[in-house]
């Protein structure tokens, strides 16, 4: 499952007002009557809206993010200095299964996080 805060640019703890502005901004890029984008990847960004912006689905979101990274052993520990930095500006590291890890924020201390593709999960640190 891909993280809809990676998918909004935004980390797990921003604010709402700084969801909607990245919303706002990244909609301006992809949306199909826009810019021409493809309409997959705004249906990508308006779920993940949809799920982040509502208090009741965040809340439900975030749980079920966290249960899923305690549920599953840490594969690896990874420096934040030892991962590649996208276009966007994210932290990125590729797993072994063809997936990615990424990280849209620089970690105050050690973050979980969890591949887009498969189960496994690395334990992230500054």
């Amino acid at each position: 499952m891909e993280d809809h805060y990676t998918v909004l640019g935004v980390s797990h703890d921003a604010t709402n007002e700084e969801i909607k502005r990245s919303y706002r901004e990244k909609v301006m890029r992809c949306h199909p009557d826009k810019r021409g984008g493809s309409g997959e990847e705004f249906a990508r960004l308006d779920h993940a809206w949809k799920v982040v912006s509502d208090v009741d689905q965040r809340k439900a979101y975030d749980a079920e993010k966290k249960q899923t990274v305690v549920s599953h052993p840490v594969n690896e520990e990874v420096k934040l200095r030892d991962m590649d930095v996208d276009s966007d500006g994210h932290f990125v590291r590729e797993c072994r299964c063809g997936g990615h890890y990424t990280v849209s924020h620089t970690p105050e201390n050690e973050i979980y996080v969890g591949c887009d593709s498969c189960s496994y999960v690395i334990l992230v640190s500054r």
